[in-house]
């Protein structure tokens, strides 16, 4: 018969049916004051646990629960005892923050999630790799992320660190010095090496040439590629290594004699390829009824004014007339001005002039 029985030693003995082997509850062997503990008036649900309030009233909660006491007020693992696993089923969530503003997701069979949750302007979620090294010299690595198949069947260059971004230390650090440039690496069949760079100053290396597959490269007002690694001309002197410019496009020269005036005129239009400072054009001039005009021809409405210095404007003049077989006139260029003169033109009906030229502009 089952009884309970309470003997000097202090403890609680529940025994079995045949009174072989019981279950107690002993008290401490101290106790400063009475303890009384209120057992839950009904039974909890299954899995669930007794848990106190911390005044003696027991009740029944969820045994996998490992809510804190208060906000903030408990730690999971220390110091030196540390958890080692955990494992999380798909679609996990982890929150931070007492608002629980920062979370983590789990996407099952693809990855994480990192979210602020957030709802007001400019609040980024932010990703910050900080070492705690506290000397940074020339060439230290600061933070990194990698990319890697270290279970890769073939092994040797397979499982190497194939790729990765590197934040790197560009001189020794200081309260006035923090200067870090990015450095990508990739590999082919190697561990991956720094293959391009964007440094403190903006500046961006890439080892082995750039290739576009659409769109295009833009240069700012007042820059240009600079090809100062090349071998400058024997004698040179004012030199200038950066090309900063290049121009195509079309315009409409008007013509006029220097003398009298034409009754009518065709259409005359213009082509223009600028490259760097210099301009090569292409024109054709008509003249439907020559009128009065007689003298040399001028032609405005070049695209560029031409340079204000130096000597030489007009390096290669071809003026043709195609009424006069093999007629080729000279074309001359004033400084700074957007004319031409053709020289020794012979001023018909009908009259076309092909002209091709290249100028300096300023």
């Amino acid at each position: 018969m089952a009884e309970i029985r309470i003997n000097s030693t202090g403890e609680l003995k529940l025994y079995d049916s045949d009174d072989s082997n019981y279950v107690s509850f002993k008290s401490a062997g101290t106790v400063s004051s009475n303890v009384a503990w209120v057992l839950p008036s009904a039974d909890g649900s299954s899995g669930q646990a007794l848990t106190t309030d911390g005044s003696g009233t027991l009740s029944w909660a969820d045994a996998g629960s490992a809510d804190p006491s208060s906000a903030d007020g408990d730690t999971l693992g220390t110091a030196s005892a540390e958890w080692s696993d955990l494992y999380l089923a798909d679609g996990s969530v982890i929150y931070f923050g007492n608002d629980q503003e920062i979370k983590i997701t789990h996407v099952a069979d693809t990855g994480l999630t990192l979210k602020h949750t957030a709802t007001a302007d400019d609040k980024p979620v932010a990703f910050t790799l900080q070492t705690g090294e506290t000397d940074i010299a020339a060439n230290d690595v600061i933070g990194k992320i990698d990319f890697q198949a270290p279970d890769e069947g073939t092994g040797t260059d397979a499982i190497l660190v194939a790729a990765g971004i590197e934040a790197v230390s560009e001189g020794d650090f200081s309260s006035s010095n923090n200067a870090t440039k990015l450095s990508f690496k990739t590999a082919a069949s190697e561990a991956a090496a720094e293959k391009m760079s964007l440094s403190s100053a903006g500046l961006l290396t890439v080892a082995n040439g750039v290739t576009l597959t659409d769109g295009d490269v833009t240069v700012a007002s007042g820059h240009g590629i600079s090809f100062a690694a090349t071998s400058d001309g024997s004698s040179a002197s004012n030199v200038a290594e950066v090309f900063d410019d290049y121009e195509t496009g079309t315009f409409t020269p008007a013509c006029a004699p220097t003398s009298g005036t034409y009754t009518t005129t065709g259409t005359n239009l213009g082509y223009y390829t600028k490259i760097g400072k210099t301009v090569h054009v292409q024109m054709e001039l008509v003249v439907g009824n020559k009128g009065t005009g007689s003298g040399n021809i001028d032609v405005t409405g070049l695209p560029f004014t031409s340079a204000d210095t130096g000597l030489i404007h007009t390096m290669m003049t071809s003026a043709r007339e195609t009424q006069v077989q093999g007629q080729n006139d000279e074309i001359i260029m004033s400084r700074d001005v957007t004319a031409i003169v053709i020289l020794g033109a012979h001023h018909q009906n009908g009259m076309q002039y092909s002209c091709n030229f290249v100028y300096r502009v300023a």
